[in-house]
């Protein structure tokens, strides 16, 4: 989780990790979820558990082919505002 005031550049930080990730690792997927608007717990896992689901959805898909899952890797940037 990246916390900082607007304008620090976490979204080009988290883009760029993403890219040398993908470049170094092209088997690795990777999900980020923008959590700007996220203004409680509710609101937060509202946001959130409709990623999770389609991670386990994927998950489970692609254990059941090939087992390659190993390669997945779930990445959500959040912010939750108080």
């Amino acid at each position: 989780m990246i916390i900082s005031p607007r304008r620090w550049g976490k979204s080009s930080l988290v883009e760029r990790v993403t890219e040398l990730i993908g470049a170094e690792h092209p088997k690795v997927k990777i999900a980020t979820i923008d959590m700007f608007t996220v203004n409680s717990e509710e609101e937060f896992l509202g946001k959130l558990t409709p990623y999770v689901a389609d991670y386990f959805k994927i998950l489970n898909t692609l254990e059941a082919k090939e087992n390659t899952a190993k390669h997945l890797k779930l990445n959500i940037p959040i912010k939750v505002i108080d």
